[in-house]
This record gives C-alpha cells, structure tokens and sequence, in this order.
C-alpha cells in the first residue's frame, strides 16, 4: 500500500470522528443557550444592594464643637492628630447590615451609641512603621441600631491624616459583590502575570541548566513578575488573601523600587550593553532610594508611603 493509499484510509476512518466531535460540540452549545434563556433561575438569591453611605457627617472639635464636612473629602488635621467624626444612623436599619470603611494608613475606632464596634490598630502586629495598612473595615448593625450615633476616629502619621473614603453600605456579600465587579479584573491580571513570569522563568531556568545558554527574557519576566506583585499588594481583596496585610504592604514599595533593575538588564543584554554607561544612572539612583528608603522606614523616620515622589521619578 502506497502513501497516497494509506492517507486515503486514515482519512477514511478519521473524517466521521471529526464529523461526530463537532456535530456534539454544536449540540452542546446549542443546549446551553436554550437553557440559559427558556429554564428557570435555579440560583441561591444573593443580594447585591450596595450602594454610597450618604450622611451629614460632622467634626467634633477638642472644645465640642460641631462643624460639618463632606465624606468622602480631607479635613485638616496634623500628623498623629485624633480626627473624629459623627453622624446619625438612618431609622430603617436591618439586620446585618453593614457599613464599609476603607481607611488608608490609619488607626480607626468605631462606635455605635458610644459602644466601640471595630478597633483597627497594627501597632502589635506590623514589623515595623508607625502606621496601619489600607483595608476595609466592616461595621455590622442591627434594627436596635437605628437612629443612633455613629462615631468615627481615626488618625495617621502620614499624608492621609485628615483622609476619609468613600463609605458604602448593604450586607456583607453584596459589598464584596460589588468589589468584584469594580476591581477584581485587576486581581485576576495581577495573578495571571505571576503565573505568566512564573512560566517564563522556568523556561529560561531549564535552558541554562541544559543548554547552558542564558536568555534575556528571564529578566523581562522578573519586570512582569514585579509588577503583578505590586498590583496585587494594592488589591482590594489583599486582607482576604494573605496573613498580614501590613508586611504585604511593604512589598507594594519594594516591588516599586526594584522594577527598574530587571527591566534596564534586559534592554542592556538586548542592546549588547551599548548604552551600559548610560543606563548606570537609574540603576545607581534606584538602589540609593531602595537603600535609603528601607532604612528610613524601618527606623521609622520616613515611612514608605511618603518616599513615592522619589520613587516614581526612578520609574
């Protein structure tokens, strides 16, 4: 039996395989669309009512004094100054409602009729810094709560001292719902380029260690690698992902300070180091403030989040 012979019977016996493959992939889509729109909704109810936290907000001064502000919005305040706010809760609360806060490098107390309902301070938990990590804060109320006084105190050794969020208020699910559906492309890229630099590393590993042959890519992969890791330091889901939220917010800075270094490697080996002279500058500048900056956050002279001016001007 000749090639062209033995083709025609392989193409014999494989053309109604082929046939029936598609034949069921068209079938089952088919099916999925008609059910999707003719069947009934056979999901657990989930609400997803989370809308703004709208309320007349007021600063109580030292002597008690009122004076109204706006939230979100910045009031005044020094650095390590107590700022507290109040206003009154809606009279139709439910049970489990929730109010959300998103308080940034501050320490907050909540209350509720004058009793405290959160208390977030990282003083006992961070490795070092004076301030407490970016995440959410969840207030949980009940119909009891209704009409009654919400107090809200916060202070910050940094830019963000007199700083007030958005507030957003519904059940706990619908908030995260919503969190989702706002930020959490962002989530899903950042770990989908880790597992992409991830990969390309290993390649580039596996041919130095059989063809002893070393690829510029490895470096281009760390840049990629580096910035998901910022990314996903900065995600909104960051407290529900990992232990301690304010180690990983040192990683948002680190991540920052050293993406220069693989990314100027690699245009250098791609370059054949014809600008290396040049591209001294930025290394050089990059590690002083990586340097510099760690040392001064860790002594808790100059935190992190005060060091970005410099940082970005590396970038």
């Amino acid at each position: 039996m000749n090639e062209n012979e033995k083709g025609r019977v392989c193409t014999t016996y494989i053309c109604p395989s082929k046939l029936f493959f598609n034949v069921s992939i068209v079938l089952i889509i088919i099916h999925w669309i008609f059910c999707a729109i003719q069947l009934p909704d056979e999901r657990d109810v989930i609400s997803t009512d989370c809308e703004l936290f709208e309320a007349q907000w007021e600063r109580v001064l030292d002597n008690g004094e009122r004076v109204p502000v706006e939230v979100p919005g910045t009031v005044e305040a020094e650095h390590g100054e107590v700022v507290t706010l109040t206003t009154i809760l809606p009279e139709n609360v439910y049970n489990g409602e929730t109010l959300c806060f998103k308080p940034i490098w501050q320490n907050v107390d909540i209350y509720v009729d004058g009793e405290q309902r959160v208390s977030y301070n990282t003083e006992n938990s961070r490795p070092f810094g004076t301030n407490s990590a970016m995440r959410y804060l969840f207030v949980e109320l009940t119909e009891a709560d209704s009409g009654k006084d919400l107090t809200y105190c916060f202070s910050s050794n940094s830019k963000y001292a007199g700083n007030m969020q958005s507030i957003y208020v519904g059940d706990r699910a619908s908030i995260w719902i919503y969190m989702v559906k706002t930020s959490g492309f962002r989530s899903l890229l950042a770990v989908s380029l880790i597992m992409l630099s991830m990969f390309c590393l290993v390649i580039t590993w596996v041919l130095k260690f059989v063809y002893k042959k070393t690829l510029p890519l490895g470096y281009l992969a760390w840049t990629i690698c580096l910035c998901a890791v910022w990314m996903l330091s900065e995600s909104d889901f960051r407290q529900l992902l990992f232990k301690n939220i304010s180690a990983l917010s040192n990683l948002t800075y680190w991540s920052l300070m050293l993406i220069s270094f693989p990314l100027i490697i690699y245009i250098n080996e791609v370059q054949n180091s014809y600008y290396r002279k040049l591209y001294m500058i930025p290394v050089v500048y990059a590690a002083i403030v990586a340097v510099a900056g760690t040392i001064l956050q860790v002594f808790d002279i100059v935190q992190f989040v005060e060091q970005l001016p410099f940082v970005h001007a590396g970038l």
